[in-house]
């Protein structure tokens, strides 16, 4: 069975990575939770083509290696796609199911884009999961490369990033070319990736698991990350905005409003406007965090979603229980669905060919002009 990391609550947590990029990640991400003792039921798993990385993994205990040799896809999607259905065939990803019939509320897919398995085993092994778990909810957490890597790189990250978004139901771009500084030391580089998936993972289950006055809980979430419904929503929009943001004080809460800034760069994010829904949890002591300033943050971030003219599904959790810990420290998670992404995205979904989905995108923002 995958790493699991127990909790009180019922709701079922699949995290998934795929390929050497996703498993490594979710392998970082899953040491994260041991160091601070997370006490949320989360299962861990890494699929990948080679045996030597699922073999190099430290803190995800179920593997499976697609491909009897074990020897990679060689950076080619087609054999990435080929293994994953040939494995799938041998039904050597039941494993995920468990003999208790497991049922996952939430599976959250993580895999670079560019490469021969995250690329090219991973849409199929979601369609699997599709199969395997018909109401989960399935949000990816996609790393686009860097511009030094564009050429036969960039467009099979395309392609993928095309069919990974037809088949979830939604969808977190890491941008890799943004979040690292040229002159950082590359160790730290390849932490920046594993910092920004943790976040997003942390922001999900914080809101999740905990319990607010007033109060958010994965129904919440399950609902702001479900697909968009074509016979009701203008916005058909299936990118998020995921994020918890740190800020010393109560006093300072107004740095929030930069780092939002900063985070929707490197998350792939045009603007919030028109934006579906918006949740945001306050977590606190509840000693130095007025309701005014709460309300402020809220209202900053409505703004930005009905510039478009549309206004938001909007949910406030505040989160004070046993949190003492916390001192003055203030952490504000936020999820928005339903946002515009940046042109980089819009431009490779037209490089891939995939003129419905992107149709679909601009749609919901048609006001603010095209690409």
């Amino acid at each position: 069975m995958g790493e699991r990391f127990e909790r009180n609550q019922s709701t079922e947590i699949l995290l998934l990575g795929i390929g050497g990029a996703g498993c490594n990640i979710v392998d970082q991400v899953a040491g994260t939770f041991n160091t601070k003792s997370i006490p949320y039921s989360v299962d861990v798993f890494a699929i990948n083509t080679d045996r030597q990385n699922l073999q190099n993994l430290e803190n995800t205990t179920e593997t499976i290696q697609i491909g009897r040799k074990g020897r990679g896809a060689g950076s080619d999607p087609l054999k990435g796609r080929r293994l994953a259905l040939e494995a799938i065939a041998r039904g050597e990803l039941n494993v995920i199911k468990h003999n208790d019939e497991k049922e996952y509320d939430l599976i959250i897919v993580v895999a670079g884009l560019g490469g021969g398995t995250g690329t090219g085993a991973g849409p199929v092994i979601v369609e699997n999961l599709r199969d395997m778990f018909p109401e989960a909810v399935i949000l990816g957490i996609l790393i686009y490369p860097e511009d030094v890597e564009s050429g036969i790189k960039t467009d099979i990250a395309r392609q993928g990033l095309a069919e990974y978004y037809r088949l979830l139901d939604s969808v977190v771009v890491i941008n890799n070319g943004s979040i690292v500084n040229p002159n950082m030391p590359i160790a730290e580089a390849y932490k920046l990736a594993d910092e920004y998936v943790a976040n997003t993972i942390m922001t999900i289950l914080n809101i999740s698991e905990d319990y607010g006055k007033p109060n958010l809980d994965f129904n919440d979430i399950q609902k702001a990350l479900e697909p968009p419904d074509r016979g009701r929503d203008d916005n058909l929009s299936k990118f998020a905005f995921i994020s918890t943001f740190e800020v010393p004080s109560a006093n300072d809460i107004q740095k929030v409003y930069e780092l939002l800034n900063t985070k929707k760069r490197h998350l792939s994010i045009n603007s919030l406007s028109g934006a579906r829904t918006l949740l945001v949890g306050f977590f606190h002591t509840g000693k130095n965090l007025t309701w005014e300033k709460e309300v402020a943050v809220v209202d900053h971030l409505k703004k930005e979603i009905i510039i478009a003219g549309r206004s938001p599904y909007v949910k406030i959790g505040d989160f004070t229980k046993n949190k003492d810990h916390m001192l003055e420290r203030v952490h504000i998670s936020v999820i928005v669905s339903g946002v515009k992404p940046d042109s980089y995205i819009l431009n490779a979904l037209a490089e891939a060919k995939a003129e419905q989905e992107l149709e679909e995108i601009l749609k919901g923002f048609q006001d603010e002009g095209g690409i």
